[in-house]
C-alpha cells in the first residue's frame, strides 16, 4: 500500500482531504488504509468504517441483478423496452442489452440546460426517478440504438424500472434478498435523504459558485447535497469494507452463470485501456466500475491475474482539472499489482 500512500500525498498537495483505501489478495485479510482528512475544518481524521457515496458503482449492483433474473428465465436481454413500458422513444429498438452496455442512444439527463439548472438551483432536494426519465425521454436520442457507446444514466434508471416491474420489488429490497443480506454487507444502501448514515465525513468539490454540479476550481462542501437524479445509476451509500467484501462477488460476476459472465466481458472499446461490457467497465486488466457524486468519488476493481480487489473512497468528487481522485489513486495500486 504503498504506492497508495504516495499518490495520496501528491493528490493531498491538489487539494483531496481524505481517502479511505482496501486491499483483498485471494483469501488473505484485507488491508485497510483511511488517509487524511473527513473534515477540512475540525481536521478529524478519515476512519475505515465511515459511510461513504459509492456514485456509479451502484451501477455494477443493477447489472448484476438484471443477469441474475436473465439467468433465472424472467428476463431476456433481447427484449425490447418497449414489453416493459411503452412510452420510451424507439423503444421497440431499444432491448435491455442496449441498456447495459449503454448502446441505446438514450439521451443523458444532465446534458438538458433547464435540468442540470434544477439540480444546480435546489442540490438537496430529491428527484424521483421518472423525472430524470421524462428528461431523457423528452430530448432527441444521442445517436440510433445499437450502434455506439454513449454514457448515460438513464440506461441503469431504465433498466432498474424494468426489474422491479418484473419482480413487482422495490431496487432496494432486490439488492438486500440477492446481494446484500448474503454477504453481510448491510451498510449498501439506497439513501432515503441526502443525509448520510454516521459516521461519515464531509464531501467537497471543485466546482463553480454559479452551480452545485458544475467543474471549477472553487474548492466548497458538498456533503449535503442530494445524488438522487443519478437514481439507481449512483445514488448509494456504504462502507469501504462492505463494498470490498462485494468487490469479486460483482466484477467477477461470481453470482452468474458462465454465458451471464460472457455478456458482462463483452466490452465496448471506448478508449484507451477502458472497455465497457454490461454494467461493467474494463480498465487495462481489471475488471469493475468508477464512479463520482457531488462530494465523493469511487473506485472499484478485480485483477484476475492477481485475484485482487481494490476499493478507494474519496471524500472529494473532483480535482479542479475535473479528474476523479479514486480512480486516479486506484489505477496507481493496479499498476503497483501489475508489476509485483
Amino acid at each position: 500500500m504503498a504506492r497508495a500512500r504516495q499518490s495520496f500525498d501528491e493528490l493531498a498537495k491538489q487539494g483531496l482531504p481524505g481517502a479511505l483505501i482496501g486491499l483483498q489478495l485471494g483469501d488473505r485479510t484485507a488491508e485497510l488504509l483511511a488517509l487524511g482528512v473527513a473534515d477540512v475544518d475540525s481536521g478529524a481524521p478519515m476512519l475505515p468504517e465511515m459511510t461513504m457515496r459509492l456514485g456509479s458503482i451502484a451501477k455494477l449492483f443493477v447489472g448484476t441483478i438484471a443477469l441474475q433474473l436473465a439467468d433465472e428465465g424472467r428476463i431476456d436481454l433481447d427484449d425490447a423496452v418497449s414489453s416493459y413500458r411503452d412510452d420510451v422513444p424507439g423503444g421497440d429498438e431499444i432491448s435491455l442489452r442496449m441498456l447495459g452496455n449503454h448502446t441505446s442512444g438514450l439521451f443523458n439527463p444532465l446534458r438538458d440546460p433547464t435540468f442540470r439548472a434544477r439540480v444546480n438551483r435546489t442540490p438537496t432536494r430529491a428527484i424521483p426517478r421518472e423525472e430524470v426519465l421524462s428528461v431523457a425521454f423528452s430530448n432527441a436520442p444521442a445517436g440510433p440504438p445499437g450502434q455506439a457507446f454513449h454514457y448515460s444514466n438513464a440506461n441503469t434508471l431504465l433498466l432498474a424500472d424494468v426489474l422491479e416491474r418484473t419482480t413487482n420489488e422495490p431496487l432496494m429490497a432486490l439488492l438486500r434478498s440477492r446481494l446484500l443480506v448474503p454477504y453481510g454487507t448491510e451498510s449498501i444502501a439506497i439513501p432515503a435523504n441526502h443525509v448520510l448514515a454516521p459516521p461519515a465525513p464531509r464531501g467537497y468539490r471543485f466546482g463553480a459558485a454559479a452551480g452545485a454540479i458544475e467543474y471549477g476550481d472553487v474548492f466548497f462542501d458538498a456533503t449535503d447535497f442530494s445524488a438522487s437524479w443519478a437514481g439507481a445509476a449512483g445514488n448509494l451509500n456504504g462502507t469501504l469494507v462492505d463494498l470490498l467484501r462485494l468487490g469479486r462477488v460483482l466484477a467477477a460476476g461470481e453470482t452468474l452463470s458462465e454465458q451471464s459472465r460472457r455478456v458482462q466481458r463483452d466490452f465496448l472499446p471506448v478508449g484507451e485501456s477502458f472497455g465497457y461490457g454490461f454494467c461493467l467497465a474494463r480498465y487495462g486488466n481489471a475488471l469493475g466500475h468508477a464512479g463520482d457524486v457531488p462530494g465523493f468519488s469511487s473506485f472499484l476493481a478485480w485483477h484476475p491475474g492477481r485475484d485482487a480487489v481494490v476499493v478507494v473512497l474519496t471524500n472529494l468528487s473532483n480535482l479542479a482539472d475535473k479528474s476523479a481522485p479514486a480512480t486516479t489513486l486506484g489505477q496507481a495500486l493496479l499498476s503497483k499489482l501489475e508489476m509485483a
